[in-house]
């Protein structure tokens, strides 16, 4: 007796309860499988706004700069540093970092200068085409800024008025100058949000009067497919070629409650997988003894005409398989269109809040789901497996059922 086809045409006699059982279980599958999808879009968003905003993939320092930000603890940065860290496979934009006090009118604020080389900063971040409002840096007006929108707003700042800069420079002596602002960024990081003020690395080195070295080298795959730590750990070979003192850190490092954030989302999403199935568990259960209550003259006639408890239990494993299998194709066939669509549209959370921020990340909220074979799949197993081990409490009660228990009257 084939025991597979045998449970195939049982669910078949049994339409109603079939289609219900596959549309409550295959809808909650879909459900997950969305979830999935957005939570990875999530945790890609997160990142991307780190390392595609600010703090890029890779980063070289002096040695203790990170820990102890100062003006003077700087590398010599060269060209032949740009060719050498483009052999193995990166794009590279030296940075450097100041201090100060913004003002305008009667309006001041501590603020962090940022200076970026113009050329090199958009090969490994998008900040040059992030803006709210005005435009971005440009070579030919060194005395523009672009500044965060959270700063803008609290010195009430528009376009084309003009900022006060004031702090010390490295050689001891005060530095005040004036800086246009040309633009005004969307929302990127607390930081830059709050208290950045971007302007060119050659304004940067004149107004601060610093002829020589950077605080930083942001660092980006030019070949993204390939694995990040495999990248790191070629930079670290020859990272001491580059200078004595330089340091070698991901962005992980440089932005340790991000990735920590990163990392409790992938743990809870997996803890909220075994919650939703593990109450799916007792719906099955109950759906499975209700099954077999209804069916006890079914397995009773079935028992006496020789059907052993094994072959019984085999049975209804086996309806639960293809009960497994439907679900798995009303999920995809609901959840991948729907995960897809997000992907490319993205689930526009405008309407509740311009913007949001997590871990020190400022966030526009348009989330995009992203489908991979993990979210496709992981749902489906967790379902089939669940399914199967929740039916063999109902199965092992109808093989142990005695022929005569179930044909009684009732």
């Amino acid at each position: 007796m084939n025991l597979g086809l045998f449970a195939l045409r049982n669910l078949g006699r049994s339409r109603l309860r079939t289609v219900l059982q596959v549309g409550g279980v295959g809808l909650i599958t879909a459900i997950m499988l969305v979830w999935g999808c957005l939570n990875t879009g999530l945790g890609d968003l997160l990142t991307r706004s780190a390392t595609d905003l600010d703090v890029g993939e890779l980063q070289l320092h002096a040695a203790g700069y990170v820990n102890s930000p100062d003006l003077y603890t700087t590398m010599p940065y060269t060209e032949a540093w740009q060719q050498k860290l483009k052999s193995i496979g990166l794009a590279a934009a030296p940075r450097l970092y100041g201090f100060g006090l913004a003002a305008i009118g009667n309006q001041s604020t501590g603020v962090q200068i940022r200076a970026v080389d113009l050329d090199a900063e958009p090969k490994v971040t998008e900040i040059d085409r992030h803006l709210s409002k005005g435009k971005w840096l440009e070579q030919s007006s060194p005395k523009d800024v672009v500044i965060g929108r959270v700063l803008a707003r609290r010195l009430h700042v528009k376009i084309g008025q003009e900022l006060v800069l004031l702090t010390q420079a490295a050689d001891g002596a005060a530095a005040n100058a004036l800086f246009r602002v040309r633009g005004i960024l969307l929302p990127a990081s607390s930081d830059i949000d709050e208290r950045g003020v971007f302007m060119s690395l050659a304004a940067f080195q004149q107004y601060y009067h610093m002829e020589h070295g950077v605080h930083e080298v942001a660092l980006k795959r030019l070949n993204i497919g390939e694995p990040l730590e495999k990248v790191r750990q070629r930079l670290s070979r020859i990272a001491p070629a580059l200078g004595p003192s330089v340091e070698v850190l991901s962005w992980r490092q440089v932005k340790p409650i991000l990735a920590k954030m990163l990392d409790i989302l992938a743990i809870s999403s997996k803890f909220i997988f075994c919650f939703v199935y593990l109450s799916l568990g007792g719906l099955i259960i109950n759906i499975g003894f209700m099954s077999i209550y209804n069916r006890l003259t079914e397995f009773g006639t079935m028992t006496a005409l020789g059907m052993t408890p094994g072959q019984i239990l085999t049975l209804i494993l086996a309806e639960s398989s293809w009960l497994g299998l439907f679900n798995s194709i009303a999920a995809w066939a609901l959840g991948i269109p729907i995960a897809l669509l997000l992907s490319r549209n993205g689930l526009d959370l405008r309407w509740f809040f311009d913007h949001w921020a997590m871990a020190g990340i400022t966030m526009q909220p348009i989330l995009y789901a992203r489908l991979g074979w993990g979210e496709i799949l992981t749902p489906i197993v967790v379902m089939f497996i669940s399914l199967n081990l929740f039916s063999l409490y109902p199965g092992l009660d109808a093989a142990r059922m005695q022929p005569s228990q179930a044909l009684a009257p009732r």
